[in-house]
């Protein structure tokens, strides 16, 4: 059975995880969700399953900088640090049939 993979931040929220969903269905239309800690519901949960690492690195570079954007501006900065956001970093995790 070949690997799968999942993108993911789970770092820069201090409450939750977001995940790329598979609402998604291009670069130019990338969904993901908000998964609060603590969250046991594994079943209600729809990540985007990549066959590829080198898709799910596409997919992973693209929220990564979409994500970045809201950072240039000093205002949400200093909003988004005030409740404890850093700055987001998307990784690609192998998926082995859970996200939590």
């Amino acid at each position: 059975m070949s690997k799968q993979y999942i993108v993911t931040d789970r770092v820069s929220k201090p409450d939750s995880f977001m995940m790329i969903s598979d609402d998604t269905t291009a670069l130019d239309d990338i969904w993901h969700s908000v998964v609060p800690h603590g969250f046991d519901n594994e079943e209600s949960l729809h990540p985007k399953v990549f066959d590829t690492k080198k898709e799910a690195v596409a997919y992973k570079n693209r929220i990564q900088s979409d994500h970045l954007k809201d950072w240039d501006n000093p205002t949400y900065e200093m909003y988004a640090k005030r409740f404890g956001y850093k700055k987001p970093v998307w990784k690609v995790e192998e998926f082995k049939g859970s996200v939590l």
